[in-house]
C-alpha cells in the first residue's frame, strides 16, 4: 500500500506581506486610539479645572456682593495706637462659608445639565487646525462633597509690617465625561476674603541675616551694640 504523503502548505510571500501589513495597521490604529484618548482626557481635565475655578470664584463674588457691609476683621489698638490684637467675626465667616457652599452646589448642578464642545482640531496641537473639525461633547458631573475652610494667614511684607489675610480655601471634585474617556479631578481654589496690613513702629535697628545654617544665634549681631 502506498502511504499518502502530506504536503505542508507554504505561505506565499505576498500572503505573508499582507498579514504583516494588516498587523502593523492594527497596531497603528491601537496606538493612535490610545493617544487620542489620552489627548481627550488631558483636554477634558483642563476644561474641568477652568470650569471648577470659575464656579468657585463666581460663587464667592456673588456672596460678597450680597453682603457689601461685610466686616470680618477688627484690629484692636491700645491708647498709643499700637496693634494689640486682631479679632475675626466667626459668625460672619460661617455665614460666608454657608452661602458659598450653597452657591457652588447650585452652580455645579447647573453645570452638569449642559455640555461643552471640544473641536477635534484642538487635540492636534496645530494652530491652523485649532477650533476646526467635528466637536466632542464633554459633560461635567459633580463627584463627592465640597471641602471648604477658612484660613487666617500672617506674612511679613516689610520692616515692621505684617499682612493678615482671611482666605477661603475650596476643593471641588468633578468628573468630565466624553464619548472616549472620563477623567476625575480635584480642583483646589483659594480666594482672599479680607486683607489687612498691620503697621507697627519702625525699630531703631534692623538686622538682616542671609544664611542657610540653622544655628543663627552666633551670626546675629546687634548693629547698635556694635557701633557703641
Amino acid at each position: 500500500m502506498r502511504r499518502k504523503q502530506k504536503h505542508k502548505r507554504k505561505l506565499r510571500p505576498g500572503t505573508f506581506l499582507f498579514i504583516l501589513f494588516v498587523l502593523m495597521l492594527l497596531a497603528a490604529f491601537i496606538y493612535a486610539g490610545n493617544q487620542f484618548r489620552q489627548e481627550v482626557g488631558e483636554m477634558a481635565e483642563y476644561r474641568s479645572k477652568i470650569a471648577a475655578v470659575k464656579v468657585v470664584n463666581d460663587s464667592i463674588m456673588e456672596v460678597m456682593a450680597e453682603h457689601p457691609d461685610l466686616h470680618l476683621i477688627d484690629v484692636v489698638k491700645d491708647a498709643q495706637g499700637q496693634v494689640v490684637s486682631i479679632e475675626t467675626d466667626i459668625q460672619q465667616i460661617s455665614a460666608v462659608k454657608t452661602g458659598v457652599t450653597d452657591k457652588i452646589l447650585t452652580k455645579l448642578k447647573e453645570l452638569s445639565r449642559d455640555s461643552i464642545k471640544i473641536p477635534l482640531g484642538n487635540l492636534t496641537g496645530n494652530g491652523f487646525l485649532s477650533a476646526r473639525g467635528p466637536n466632542i461633547d464633554c459633560r461635567f458631573i459633580p463627584v463627592g462633597s465640597i471641602e471648604i475652610k477658612t484660613l487666617s494667614k500672617f506674612e511679613a511684607c516689610g520692616i515692621n509690617q505684617t499682612r493678615h489675610q482671611i482666605v477661603v480655601s475650596v476643593e471641588t471634585e468633578i468628573s468630565a465625561v466624553t464619548s472616549f474617556k472620563s477623567v476625575r479631578v480635584k480642583v483646589p481654589t483659594d480666594f482672599v476674603l479680607a486683607e489687612t496690613v498691620i503697621v507697627g513702629s519702625v525699630p531703631e535697628n534692623y538686622t538682616q541675616v542671609l544664611t542657610s545654617d540653622r544655628e543663627l544665634i552666633s551670626e546675629i549681631n546687634d548693629y547698635k551694640a556694635g557701633v557703641q
